[in-house]
């Protein structure tokens, strides 16, 4: 269980992802599952399946299937919020396909060497797709997307081949 919200065009940068992508790839099914952090601590207990809470998808559907990689991300509670314990909503959305709004400072190292560190959030996106997951993510909502570990383009493949294998 990953500490940050791994929704949108984050999972391509994803360790916690890649490491479930891998796992698919190999047969097992995977679930990633990451936690956007608000003001307060991550709370753990939320991501994990408990006696009583809410289903995990697979005790819903039956085993998951080998190849399966689900990526899961879980909004911040408050630990003020009066229904911390209350089952959020859940909702199946596509990621988020827009890019990310990028910002950098200048540094310098001790040793005197100037490099470039990134000082956004990491969830400030250029555009969010109101049917996708950093949509319902940002609304409350426990997201699920499946992915696949294909990156191929197979619409395109008859394009290149025409231009390429000639």
């Amino acid at each position: 269980m990953n500490a940050g919200a791994n929704c949108g065009i984050n999972v391509i940068y994803s360790g916690t992802v890649a490491a479930a992508l891998e796992a698919a790839f190999l047969g097992v099914p995977s679930i990633a599952v990451s936690l956007m952090i608000g003001s307060g601590e991550p709370d753990y207990a939320c991501g994990a399946p408990t006696p009583g809470g809410r289903s995990t998808p697979s005790s819903r559907t039956g085993a998951l299937e080998p190849h399966t990689c689900l990526s899961i991300n879980i909004p911040p509670r408050e630990t003020s919020d009066p229904s911390r314990h209350e089952p959020l909503p859940l909702a199946v959305r596509p990621m988020n396909t827009h890019g990310l709004q990028d910002g950098y400072e200048r540094r310098v190292s001790p040793g005197g060497e100037v490099y470039y560190w990134a000082n956004r959030s990491g969830l400030e996106f250029r555009q969010t797709d109101p049917d996708s997951d950093v949509h319902a993510l940002f609304d409350g909502s426990i997201t699920v997307t499946p992915l696949k570990y294909d990156l191929t383009e197979h619409d395109h493949l008859h394009l290149w081949r025409g231009e390429l294998e000639r």
